[in-house]
């Protein structure tokens, strides 16, 4: 069983501004899926502040092995409904935050929600 909450202005907008200015220098490759949406690993030391209160929210520790990635939807894709495999004897937990919300359309959900 999986759940969620909605964090509402967990992004300052400071940090908005600060990722939507990294990530025009990216390079993007083709998500797993193969739906269209495109993702690029943010390295160690990139927003370090932020992937330590991510962290926290999810009461997840620094020391757990973790990743972080940036993703984008260009029109017309999307992740499908799936099951993110996690290895042996670990747990898979996920922060999803709005970057930059499209002019129209790209309505952001989870579990068809």
């Amino acid at each position: 069983m999986y759940s969620y909450n909605v964090l509402l202005n967990f992004l300052s907008l400071d940090e908005q501004l600060q990722l939507q200015k990294y990530i025009e220098e990216l390079v993007w490759e083709d998500g797993r899926q193969g739906t269209g949406y495109l993702k690029a690993a943010v390295p160690e030391g990139k927003f370090d502040k932020l992937k330590k209160r991510s962290l926290e929210m999810l009461s997840a520790s620094a020391k757990n092995k973790h990743d972080c990635y940036v993703i984008r939807y260009p029109v017309g894709s999307f992740i499908p409904p799936h099951l993110d495999d996690a290895p042996f004897e670990t747990e898979h937990w996920r922060l999803n935050a709005v970057i930059q919300s499209p002019d129209m359309g790209g309505i952001f959900g989870i579990e068809a929600r």
